[in-house]
């Protein structure tokens, strides 16, 4: 027959594993590192989009962009263009502020395979900070002048609840150098113009590219 008091002993000390147990074990907490989607946070930016950039989100992207771009860039091919150097980086062009999200363009001047080249690139911003996402206008030679462009956003609800879609369109003018007598003539510095409007599907961390049209010439309308 077993002693109550031995029996009293035993209720409590399996009470108090129990106890122990239900704090102890993670599958009643979530962990930190875990989003309310059930993936794992961002630590870098490599997997958000197609530029697929191994470093870590910035904070401040007015002072970091350019310093990434040449981390991310610098020595890699996209197609048949070899980015050999980064030179320097336009200030980023923001989106409006958006209940779907922030995006930002960054436009840089670019040593491609030789000659001096413009491109521009865009960034998203996540909560862990901001990642270089896509290509939005590929490397173009600068004609021996130089290039602008400007950039549009609108943001707009997914095809889910969970997703986001951002519309970007990208306009790009290169000028060239004249000399006094075709200045004297009124002959156009436009070495080449064009328009690229692209959209993009955003869920969680992940950037693609639903849609894509280029045209020659300025962007009638944005």
């Amino acid at each position: 027959m077993e002693h109550p008091a031995a029996t009293f002993g035993l209720t409590i000390l399996f009470a108090y594993q129990l106890a122990a147990c239900s704090i102890q074990d993670p599958g009643n907490s979530r962990p930190e590192t875990e989003t309310q989607a059930g993936g794992k946070a961002l630590t870098g930016c490599a997997q958000v989009g197609p530029l697929t950039c191994e470093l870590p989100p910035l904070q401040d992207l007015s002072a970091e962009a350019c310093a990434m771009l040449r981390s991310c860039l610098e020595g890699r091919q996209f197609g048949d263009q070899l980015i050999e150097q980064v030179i320097d980086c336009d200030t980023p062009v923001l989106s409006a502020a958006s209940g779907q999200g922030m995006a930002a363009a960054v436009a840089a001047q670019l040593q491609v395979d030789g000659p001096p080249s413009y491109g521009a690139y865009l960034f998203i911003h996540l909560q862990q900070g901001w990642c270089p996402a896509d290509i939005l206008l590929e490397p173009a030679w600068d004609h021996g002048g130089y290039c602008e462009s400007q950039h549009a956003f609108r943001w707009e609800a997914g095809a889910t609840d969970s997703g986001a879609e951002l519309h970007v369109v990208s306009e790009r003018i290169c000028h060239m150098p004249l000399d006094q007598e075709e200045i004297a003539a009124g002959e156009s510095d436009i070495a080449m113009s064009e328009c690229r409007r692209t959209q993009y599907g955003l869920a969680g961390n992940l950037v693609t590219i639903i849609s894509q049209f280029d045209t020659e010439g300025p962007c009638q309308s944005r």
